[in-house]
């Protein structure tokens, strides 16, 4: 990867701090109506990314996976997280009525397990795939910004998280 600004970044962490520190960075430069989706198999680091972002928003309550609520909305804070994780759907037609998007246009929306629901999703949006490696506490992670407003930061993220 070279240095000009980029639009998709794939770095290392070797400890769930740094996974809260990638999400506290990209927290801190989000704006309302952001989307972010988080893809890996349990264990990842999607919640724990998220609860960086929900730090950087200084969130006054509790950030964890909402897999049996759903969607939480984190509404103290700068602005409102609205944290989803839809690995209970079972189907295309139930994240639908949910309708994420139009309820959450005021703040920061982060869907863990998005992919029963893809289709729903704007093309404007961040990806972020989360993944073991054979180092049990290293994660790979790859971050790609369909916004394309948010090379300079994934350049930063990048620079500080470039592990071979």
């Amino acid at each position: 990867m070279n240095n000009s600004l980029n639009n998709f970044i794939k770095c290392k962490t070797t400890a769930a701090e740094e996974t809260t520190k990638i999400g506290q960075m990209l927290g801190n430069a989000l704006e309302p109506g952001d989307i972010i989706l988080l893809k890996g198999e349990m264990g990842t680091g999607k919640t724990t990314l998220t609860q960086g972002i929900g730090q950087a928003l200084d969130v006054q309550s509790t950030v964890n996976s909402p897999t049996f609520i759903i969607l939480a909305k984190h509404s103290k804070s700068k602005i409102p997280l609205y944290h989803a994780d839809l690995f209970r759907l079972t189907e295309y037609e139930n994240s639908i009525e949910l309708d994420l998007i139009e309820d959450s246009k005021d703040g920061i929306l982060v869907i863990e397990w998005p992919e029963i629901a893809e289709e729903i999703f704007p093309e404007e949006k961040i990806e972020i795939q989360l993944s073991h490696t054979s180092n049990s506490n290293e994660r790979t992670i790859e971050i790609q910004d369909n916004y394309n407003k948010y090379g300079a930061l994934l350049n930063k993220i990048y620079k500080e998280f470039q592990k071979q």
